[in-house]
């Protein structure tokens, strides 16, 4: 059965019996020496579409974790990195409508910095008003979340470089993820460290996809047609409360997999290293990311 990966311009890879579609211009990383196992420093041409999200609150930028550039103008991310919980008078969810985006003008983007803040590195590209936040329309605020996603618009262009540049949109349908035990990921960020601090500059950690019976001892609400997948550590390293972006390197072009949804932590912030993370599989939503990110 023939699988396919889908961007906005096309060249195709065939391999072991898999089209992979992919645009010419994403998921091209110039750097990729030293990816190795257990939580080790990125360069800063590694993973060059990994985006740092503020959100402005009373009168400082605070961390919101981290996105992925796709585009010249857009920035996927988690959606509650940008949006706030939107709560009746009796203090319960609106169930029509679970959260609200918060404005553009409160958001402000780093891109292509080996510090979280970017801190006078450079060739550091910041964006300091966002245009438009659009959350996906079936976000759920339960546990975990559903549709947790969201784009950024980015009125300017974006210029790429060496250490800027976008990811490819992961869109293989396939219903079994079982059949992806043991594929190799990299959890990305400036996410929780051992210490229960943010980690100031860019790490990452090799992760390896689970099977659904280990997924399921894990977190009680997952379900094998839910859209959400588990992956591991090396007991090492793993991935951590700001960590958001799970990425995959398939034929030499990178892809945005999936999206952190819930962790095992403990009561100090820090995250169980033996422990899987539950990830939200990108896929389902391709074609809403496409149709929703043409300027």
């Amino acid at each position: 059965m023939k699988k396919f990966i889908f961007c906005a311009l096309f060249v195709t890879l065939i391999q072991n019996n898999c089209a992979l579609n992919v645009s010419s211009n994403c998921g091209v990383m110039s750097d990729s020496f030293g990816l190795i196992q257990g939580g080790l420093l990125s360069g800063k041409n590694q993973f060059p579409w990994l985006t740092n999200i503020f959100t402005k609150q009373t009168l400082a930028y605070i961390f919101a974790g981290s996105g992925s550039l796709i585009s010249h103008h857009y920035v996927l991310c988690a959606a509650n990195s940008v949006a706030y919980e939107n709560y009746l008078e009796n203090g319960q969810l609106n169930p029509e409508r679970n959260y609200r985006p918060l404005s553009g003008k409160s958001i402000k983007l780093i891109l292509g910095s080996e510090h979280y803040k970017g801190n006078n590195e450079p060739d550091v590209t910041i964006v300091e008003v966002v245009q438009k936040v659009i959350l996906h329309p079936n976000l759920k605020g339960t546990k975990p979340r559903i549709a947790n996603i969201a784009l950024l618009k980015i009125k300017r262009p974006i210029t790429f470089s060496d250490s800027v540049k976008p990811v490819c949109i992961w869109n293989l349908n396939d219903n079994q993820m079982s059949n992806h035990n043991n594929m190799i990921m990299y959890s990305v960020g400036h996410g929780i460290d051992e210490t229960g601090s943010i980690s100031f500059l860019r790490k990452h950690a090799i992760m390896t996809i689970q099977k659904d019976e280990v997924c399921k001892r894990f977190y009680r609400n997952f379900s094998t047609d839910s859209g959400f997948f588990c992956a591991r550590g090396n007991g090492m390293a793993t991935a951590c409360r700001h960590d958001k972006v799970l990425y995959v390197k398939i034929d030499g072009y990178w892809f945005l997999r999936g999206m952190s949804s819930m962790f095992k932590r403990f009561q100090n912030g820090t995250c169980s290293l033996n422990a899987p993370v539950l990830y939200e599989d990108i896929e389902p939503y391709s074609s809403w990311i496409n149709s929703n990110s043409v300027f």
